[in-house]
């Protein structure tokens, strides 16, 4: 299963080049990540919906990945 919809979404994290998300997400209680362009309907959705796109960071080590941000 992929991406389908916005409550699967954990976080998400502009790329370098902005264009682009870095989204994590839940599938059936596996985190996966997945790059998708930021005007993307399911993240707009989310973002509509209180959901925050993080600012981009370098990776310090390791892969990059979106902090989760928690909604009330």
């Amino acid at each position: 299963m992929t991406l389908a919809n916005k409550s699967q979404i954990l976080g998400v994290q502009y790329e370098a080049d902005a264009s682009n998300v870095k989204v994590a997400y839940s599938d059936s209680g596996v985190l996966k990540r997945t790059v998708v362009t930021a005007d993307n309907l399911i993240v707009s959705e989310w973002v509509s919906d209180g959901g925050t796109i993080a600012d981009y960071r370098a990776p310090t080590s390791g892969p990059s990945h979106p902090t989760p941000v928690l909604r009330p």
